[in-house]
């Protein structure tokens, strides 16, 4: 009982984590790059911009495709 419960404990804590992650990712397409507004083509550039320095700065599991 005690591993299965601290193993799910970390699994909601990396869960949170992530949500959270995602989160700030898609607030700061919104607000700070597209300014709020519904630009479509401009967003899609962001996108493989901003995977671009994710994956230089933290490595996989930022491409584009994540990010959407």
């Amino acid at each position: 009982f005690i591993i299965e419960s601290s193993q799910n404990y970390a699994y909601q804590s990396v869960n949170i984590a992530l949500v959270e992650r995602n989160w700030f990712i898609g607030y700061r397409i919104a607000e700070e790059e597209l300014k709020g507004e519904n630009r479509a083509n401009y967003g899609t550039e962001i996108i493989k911009k901003l995977s671009k320095e994710l994956k230089e700065e933290y490595g996989k599991g930022f491409d584009p495709r994540n990010l959407y």
